[in-house]
């Protein structure tokens, strides 16, 4: 005889772990679109005349010494251009360090970015801290560059 009581516990099971399922799948769906809406706001954070000039520029200059650098492009015009880099990709360095952009995604959309620039300040950066009393100025920057030269040597 049929037990009717115990198929019924039993579709209620089966019905609550495909809710459950149904659920846990929704919210990895949601947390994919934040993250991929997240890292468009941080790239068009860059795209925009003002920051492709100031990007661009920057990578024009030529110093071979911090003293070059200050001689050069102490002024407010170009302080301010690099202080928008410094800006943009320290915001997407915390963005990394907090977890709430993963570094395959930032690596694959900023990193060459990233690394180019850093590199051009790299030498001169201790200097730079020194001259304005800001030991961690571009910290979130650098972890950043950091991040993405680890995680290129490990996805080689």
């Amino acid at each position: 005889m049929v037990d009717y009581q115990a198929i019924s516990i039993v579709l209620t099971g089966i019905g609550l772990m495909i809710a459950l399922t149904y659920y846990a799948l929704q919210i990895r769906n949601q947390n994919k679109t934040r993250t991929a809406q997240l890292l468009m706001q941080v790239y068009s954070r860059l795209d925009t005349p003002e920051k492709v000039r100031a990007l661009q520029e920057v990578f024009l200059w030529e110093f071979k010494d911090f003293d070059e650098f200050v001689e050069k492009y102490w002024n407010p015009e170009d302080y301010n251009k690099l202080g928008t880099l410094v800006l943009f990709f320290g915001g997407a360095g915390t963005l990394v360090r907090t977890g709430d952009l993963p570094i395959e995604k930032v690596s694959l959309l900023i990193g060459g970015l990233t690394t180019l620039m850093w590199e051009k300040f790299d030498p001169i950066k201790d200097e730079l801290r020194q001259f304005w009393n800001m030991p961690g100025w571009a910290g979130s920057w650098e972890y950043l560059y950091h991040e993405i030269v680890k995680h290129r040597a490990k996805n080689k």
